[in-house]
């Protein structure tokens, strides 16, 4: 059961990639903070599948924000926990290493998935929309 629980095998390391090469979604958590009281599980694919326990991400953080404040009113930006982890592991990395870059994401999906017009995917918890990184001018 417990394997059932994580992301497929390469998963992971693809994300952290992508996550790093457009920017990624931090949390507003304490490295090595719990993320969710019960593990986050995918079924099904990100076109049509579902997701128990997610996990919602913050408005904004000291190096990223939301693009729509909106969306995540609206329970719109909810992800798997592993996916949440890696952004955060990478808004950290980040802001250490790029202090000048804003980060802002899109929409990820629904508490429990299922379609989320107009995305074809972003149903189990692994999709993440994220924009081109916007350097902020010097004080």
């Amino acid at each position: 059961q417990a394997e059932a629980r994580v992301l497929p095998e390469g998963c992971l390391p693809a994300l952290a990639a992508a996550a790093l090469r457009w920017g990624a979604l931090a949390c507003c958590l304490a490295a090595g903070a719990k993320l969710h009281a019960a593990p986050s599980q995918c079924h099904g694919t990100v076109a049509q599948g579902r997701i128990e326990d997610a996990v919602k991400l913050p408005l904004e953080g000291t190096n990223f924000r939301a693009y729509s404040p909106l969306a995540a009113g609206l329970g719109r930006t909810h992800v798997h926990e592993q996916v949440a982890a890696v952004l955060v592991r990478s808004f950290a990395t980040l802001q250490r290493e790029q202090p000048n870059l804003q980060f802002v994401y899109g929409e990820t999906g629904k508490k429990h998935g299922g379609p989320m017009p107009p995305h074809r995917t972003h149903q189990n918890g692994l999709s993440v929309d994220l924009f081109v990184p916007v350097r902020e001018p010097p004080p």
